[in-house]
């Protein structure tokens, strides 16, 4: 593979589980796991597989997962993450979402457990990794298409407490860092997790105002808001066009400022679909964030 980049920073998404079945990792049905998740990430206990269920698929995306892999699949290629021994006091699952995407939920359960996590990262031959500032990783295969990607981390404690939290990669190990010694007062235990996916957008419509106005309406998957750094975008615009089919020539340059907008600034708030309308004003969409992505 050939590294476009490499990096670290902090921020991402959580879910359900698959049990797995060594003495590392955690040990078949793990009810107080799910609960725990549930506490800490409510959006991704939405999307939740049923319990049993090891793949999900979107289109020409399918999701994967065993005990210790999570594999994501599509047209542009495959690629696979390996959970590693995690090592006493923690314990790794690999959770399956409805959406076509996939994690580990890494739960730590005390101050003895280990600060770092690994993951072998097996892509296709010549693939590109290229680094998001809100510290994920995309991949891509050798023609430069959108394979998927690792969204940025985030580690939260049992009240909710952010637990600063980054990835290195290092040749094709993926690293997640969880800095226990940073944080007061931990209730444990801490979830942490790698999440990958490839699906960006789930569907996307266009409402008829009047005269010649019109409303884009997009619904991204939940992988989609987990990935929101400016270095993605082309790839959420690409998914856009694509879920609009004969529609795609709707996304003008201000229906896209706005809509880049939603996707970097979703954290802030705005509903489970995105808006975007013909007739505002053309604004770049890093200065739209004050008006909500309605300039």
């Amino acid at each position: 593979m050939r590294f476009k980049a490499s990096a670290a920073t902090l921020l991402a998404g959580t879910l359900v589980v698959l049990s797995v079945p060594t003495a590392s990792f955690a040990d078949n049905d793990s009810p107080d796991l799910i609960d725990e998740l549930r506490v800490v990430a409510p959006d991704l206990a939405e999307a939740a597989a049923p319990e049993g269920v090891t793949a999900s698929t979107v289109e020409d995306v399918t999701a994967s997962v065993t005990s210790d892999t999570i594999t994501i699949a599509s047209e542009a290629g495959e690629f696979r993450l390996t959970a590693e021994d995690p090592g006493d006091g923690s314990t790794v699952d690999s959770v399956l979402l409805d959406d076509a995407s996939a994690l580990f939920a890494i739960r730590i359960e005390s101050d003895i457990a280990p600060r770092a996590y690994d993951f072998t990262l097996d892509l296709p031959d010549n693939a590109i990794v290229d680094d998001i500032e809100d510290g994920g990783y995309m991949y891509l295969n050798a023609s430069g298409e959108f394979i998927g990607g690792t969204a940025a981390p985030w580690a939260r404690d049992a009240e909710g407490k952010d637990i600063p939290t980054w990835f290195t990669l290092e040749g094709n190990q993926l690293t997640q860092h969880v800095d226990l010694d940073a944080v007061a007062d931990i209730v444990y235990p801490v979830i942490a997790d790698p999440y990958q996916g490839s699906w960006l957008v789930e569907s996307a419509y266009v409402t008829s105002q009047s005269g010649s106005d019109y409303v884009v309406r997009a619904v991204p998957t939940q992988f989609g808001r987990y990935s929101s750094g400016a270095a993605i975008l082309s790839y959420h615009s690409a998914d856009l066009r694509a879920r609009l089919g004969s529609n795609a020539s709707k996304v003008i340059s201000t229906i896209e400022n706005q809509f880049h907008c939603h996707v970097v600034y979703n954290y802030a708030g705005g509903g489970p679909t995105y808006d975007m309308e013909s007739w505002r004003a053309d604004v770049w969409w890093w200065l739209q964030a004050a008006v909500g992505c309605n300039p």
